[in-house]
């Protein structure tokens, strides 16, 4: 008696999560739409932060766009987001640790220590982001390429597709896609190896 039947049931992509979502369609984005909205976000929380003063502490939502422009502009370009960051910050807010309103209430041991604090965090925080968006870029490179030609994948070959298909239908043109099929390769790998198909 044969085997019951059982369809196979293919791979259903995880769902991704909100974070998820973000981080790639920020990846996507162009360098003006990056730069209006890191803009934005700068802008509006140095108003914030004019408005309620040294003793509301904001620092933690620079993070925001010191992150955003890192992702989309490089680590340079969040390096260079954090020292004026920093230096906003101790300059609206102070040396002191978020509850002094005066750099002057503090011993100047502990305002350079919480200076050096703040700068070595955000740092860190841009390093991290750096790394992580170099790590996204290589994998999703990754995944649309074949490891042993070197060439597009399938994803890759449906991507391509689509855009040139869009393409095609916005200047209306016509679009012509060949296919070759090698007929029994398998053969060749079953009596030569895989090595000798690959």
């Amino acid at each position: 008696m044969p085997p019951p039947y059982h369809p196979v049931q293919r791979h259903r992509p995880q769902q991704s999560t909100p974070l998820e979502s973000v981080l790639r369609r920020s990846a996507d984005l162009d360098a003006s739409t990056a730069a209006a909205w890191i803009i934005a976000v700068w802008a509006g929380l140095m108003i914030l932060d004019g408005m309620t003063g040294p003793h509301f502490s904001l620092n933690s939502l620079y993070l925001l766009p010191l992150c955003l422009a890192t992702w989309c502009f490089g680590r340079l370009a969040g390096l260079t987001g954090g020292v004026i960051t920093v230096v906003l910050t101790l300059h609206l807010n102070g040396f002191g640790d978020g509850l002094s309103a005066q750099a002057s209430s503090i011993p100047t041991t502990t305002a350079v220590w919480n200076a050096g604090m703040k700068t070595f965090s955000v740092i860190f925080i841009i390093l991290l982001v750096g790394a992580f968006r170099r790590a996204f870029d290589r994998e999703r490179a990754n995944a649309q390429i074949d490891p042993l030609t070197g060439l597009g994948n399938r994803r890759s070959f449906q991507r391509e597709c689509k855009r040139l298909e869009l393409s095609a239908l916005r200047d209306n043109r016509l679009l012509l896609c060949g296919i070759i099929d090698l007929d029994d390769f398998k053969e060749v790998n079953d009596r030569h190896g895989h090595a000798a198909g690959d």
